[in-house]
This record gives structure tokens, C-alpha cells and sequence, in this order.
């Protein structure tokens, strides 16, 4: 069966500095792939280059059988194709709950007011936020943002949902819920790519990880696993800092 997402050799320097280099995998429909790695590695440059936020220098990126990295590409269609939850939630002050999570839809894809509001209350209600719709990110919690980001990457129903640190500004309780969450998003056949520091997060989320550093891919397996691999530095040097 042919992967939804496709990634060989992908490079990207940022003023001859390399940040990413010849990282190659591979993303099977309804998958939910976890990429960790520390502060640095690449993870979210590697995200980015995903959905076209920035531009690798050389390899290339397939998305359902399509070479996405093609000057030609449409890169607003792939990133309808392709959702992105950012770290920091990238919420519209200025907009309210409603407005920040129906305005792709109109904007990107030509929905008209009424309809767009509609889909974005749908999405609203199923992550417990619909009675939020008026209020504006400043009167938000952090958990509650998150549910927003995810809401509003939701209502454009993308193939793949790109995740960056997704529990980075929560407590452990909210973290469990959005752990939560991305499973039930998961077995519903959502396709999944999350990066993550968080340790918890990724041994409930995931039977393997995918271990950045420096900008390659290092090592992949269970969490359990790689933690017991005291013959490696660079992994018991993460984990003994990510088990703190």
C-alpha cells in the first residue's frame, strides 16, 4: 500500500547550517507517528517543511503518491491537505473563539460565513469548548487554547495533522486529556505526526518513536526500549533529562 506521506532525504540549512539532514520516513494512512529528540534536533523544522512553512534545501516530500516540493505545488492546498497545531497555539488575539476557527474555512476554501461557523461549532462542541465561541484567546486557559488550535485545524478536515508540542504549556492533568484526545482523534482514522518532549505523552500515544539528532533520524523503537539502551549517550542523555 502506497504511504499518505512520503519523506526521503530531506535536508534544510538555514545559511549553510545544517538542521535537518537525509531524514527519510514514511507515514501510513490513520497512523499516529511520535518524533522526539532534544532542544534543537529539528523536529519542528522538520514539521514545517512538511507542510511547506518553510522550504528544504534538497530530498523530497510525497503526499498521496504527489512530490509536494515541486515549484508547481499549490501550497495552499497542501496545507488544507495537511493541519498544523503550532507550539504556541498561534490563536488570533483579535478574533474570537468562533471567528479564529472559521476563518480558514472561509478564507482558504471560499466557505461562506454562516456555513464555516456552522462546521466550526461542530468542531467546537466535540473538544468542549462551544459554550467559548464568544470569548476571545486572552480569556483562555492554555488546555482550553489548545483545543481551539486543534478544533481549527480539524474544521478544514485535513489528511494529516501536524502536532508541535502539543502538551508544552499544560499540567499534567490537561496533558493526559490531550493525550486522550489524539488517541480518540487516531482511532478515528486521523493521520497523526506529533512531536513531543514529553515522555508520557509518547509512551501512551505511540509503540514507537522516532528519535531525532542533529538533524538525523537516530534511532526508532518503543520508548521502553530505547531507555534501556545504556550503550548510547545520546539517547541516555535525553531520556535521563526527559525522566526528570
Amino acid at each position: 500500500m502506497t504511504p499518505l506521506l512520503s519523506i526521503r532525504d530531506l535536508s534544510k540549512q538555514f545559511n549553510g547550517t545544517p538542521v535537518l539532514e537525509g531524514v527519510s520516513l514514511e507515514l501510513a494512512r490513520g497512523e499516529l507517528k511520535v518524533i522526539m529528540g532534544p532542544s534543537g534536533c529539528g523536529k519542528s523544522t522538520l514539521l514545517r517543511c512538511i507542510n511547506r512553512l518553510i522550504e528544504p534545501t534538497s530530498g523530497v516530500i510525497e503526499f498521496d503518491g504527489q512530490d509536494i516540493t515541486q515549484a508547481s505545488t499549490d501550497v495552499s492546498w497542501v496545507r488544507q491537505q495537511i493541519g498544523f497545531v503550532f507550539q504556541q497555539f498561534a490563536l488570533f488575539r483579535h478574533l474570537t473563539v468562533l471567528d479564529n476557527v472559521s476563518l480558514a474555512l472561509r478564507k482558504l476554501r471560499g466557505v461562506n460565513r454562516l456555513e464555516a461557523q456552522s462546521r466550526a461549532r461542530h468542531e467546537l462542541t466535540k473538544f468542549g469548548m462551544a459554550e467559548f465561541s464568544d470569548k476571545f484567546p486572552a480569556e483562555l486557559s492554555g488546555g482550553q487554547k489548545q483545543r481551539v488550535a486543534i478544533a481549527r485545524a480539524l474544521a478544514m478536515d485535513p489528511q494529516v495533522l501536524l502536532m508541535d508540542e502539543p502538551t508544552s504549556a499544560l499540567d499534567p492533568v490537561k496533558s493526559r486529556e490531550v493525550a486522550q484526545l489524539l488517541r480518540g482523534l487516531s482511532q478515528e482514522g486521523v493521520t497523526i505526526v506529533c512531536v513531543t518532549h514529553d515522555l508520557s505523552l509518547a509512551e501512551s500515544l505511540s509503540q514507537a518513536i522516532t528519535f531525532i539528532h542533529n538533524g538525523r533520524i537516530h534511532a526508532v523503537g518503543p520508548v521502553s526500549a530505547l531507555a534501556q539502551r545504556t550503550e548510547d549517550p545520546v539517547i541516555q542523555n535525553f531520556f535521563g533529562k526527559g525522566s526528570d
